[in-house]
């Protein structure tokens, strides 16, 4: 039975695809059999893995219910993809028709059920926006990774998106399952406490050393 990791954040720029692409190459070379999902309407992790995304992909999941087994790509590189689509732009759109909302939070879950035996892990790539995407995104889950940038703004999206993810794990979205916290790796800038960026660095590891909760691995990019 597959394991399902989100990557998340609403904040763009904060390295969810390089994450998301890193992990699951990481995997495959210790031999589980991994499988991308590409949720955002930006497509990038699956142009890096040379899917098409003009074919039927992730956006076919969420407005048509298709199974995701008739969606796989097997691409040149010899991933396992569904793609993303522009046409992602519109989901929102879609769903909000009252005879489209029963449901809708549990479209990418209920698609995903017929192949979470043929693969290890199941990775999932979000868009920077909390919509109904990426609550399709946390009800599906087991794990979620919050991916930040070491400022004030990508903290933010981490503050914002933590009270959806709760509901998303351990709320009405979730009718079963107890998660247990899982540990979590954080990367800091040093803090200078002569100058007033030391203050903004504290801040950030508070804030971002609270959300260990909910299967929730929290990382900080930085440069080094």
């Amino acid at each position: 039975m597959a394991k399902i990791i989100t990557i998340a954040n609403q904040k763009g720029g904060v390295g969810k695809t390089t994450t998301a692409l890193c992990l699951g190459a990481e995997l495959q070379d210790k031999g589980f059999k991994v499988l991308y999902v590409d949720l955002d309407k930006q497509c990038n992790t699956s142009e890096t893995l040379r899917a098409d995304t003009d074919k039927k992909g992730s956006y076919d999941i969420l407005a048509t219910k298709e199974d995701a087994k008739n969606l796989i790509q097997i691409t040149e590189t010899g991933d396992n993809v569904i793609s993303g689509s522009e046409l992602l732009d519109v989901i929102e759109t879609i769903l909000s028709n009252p005879k489209n909302s029963i449901g809708k939070e549990y479209r990418l879950r209920d698609s995903l059920e017929s192949i979470k035996n043929y693969f290890d892990f199941i990775i999932i790539d979000t868009p920077p926006r909390l919509d109904s995407t990426t609550i399709n995104a946390l009800t599906t889950t087991d794990y979620l990774i919050v991916v930040s940038g070491a400022d004030t703004y990508s903290v933010k999206g981490i503050r914002d998106l933590i009270p959806t993810a709760k509901v998303g794990f351990i709320g009405m979205y979730r009718d079963h399952q107890t998660l247990e916290p899982i540990e979590y790796f954080a990367k800091f800038p040093k803090i200078n406490t002569e100058t007033n960026n030391s203050w903004h660095s504290k801040h950030q590891i508070n804030t971002i050393g609270c959300i260990c909760l909910w299967n929730c691995l929290c990382f900080t990019i930085i440069n080094v």
